[in-house]
């Protein structure tokens, strides 16, 4: 699986909501383009 290019330094005060939305938005992206 392939990551945006992001500091996770920024990400860390959210980290744990931040890689569950991203894992979602990933999945939801994948979608719309296998559509």
């Amino acid at each position: 699986m392939t990551r945006i290019s992001y500091p996770r330094s920024l990400a860390v005060p959210h980290a744990r909501v931040t890689d569950k939305d991203f894992a979602q938005a990933q999945g939801w992206l994948t979608n719309l383009k296998g559509n």
